[in-house]
């Protein structure tokens, strides 16, 4: 699944969080849609939950939002979040929150 990511009026992960909030919205509406909507708001919540994003927006800048930059967020071979901003792959691996077992 790849999804769309708006960043005219928000940064990344803003434009993440409004996707999500839509998904969970249309998911309780449209029967027929259920298991798009599933795939898409696991996504979104593992992106949202795993990334740093104040790092990740240092890194790309373009990321802060309020701009024309198309961002595209789907899964990698591991099943970890990935990106492609403005059309280029980009390796967020460094910005995937470890969970520390103690």
């Amino acid at each position: 699944m790849e999804i769309s990511l708006d960043l005219k009026k928000y940064c990344v992960r803003r434009a993440m969080k409004c996707s999500y909030d839509r998904a969970v919205s249309e998911y309780f509406r449209k029967e027929e849609k259920k298991p798009e909507l599933e795939e898409k708001i696991e996504l979104l919540s593992m992106a949202l939950s795993k990334i740093d994003f104040p790092a990740l927006r240092t890194k790309y800048t373009e990321l802060i939002g309020c701009n024309s930059t198309q961002v595209i967020l789907s899964k990698n071979s591991s099943n970890e979040p990935c990106m492609v901003i403005d059309g280029q792959p980009v390796d967020i691996t460094p910005f995937i929150i470890k969970k520390i077992i103690a």
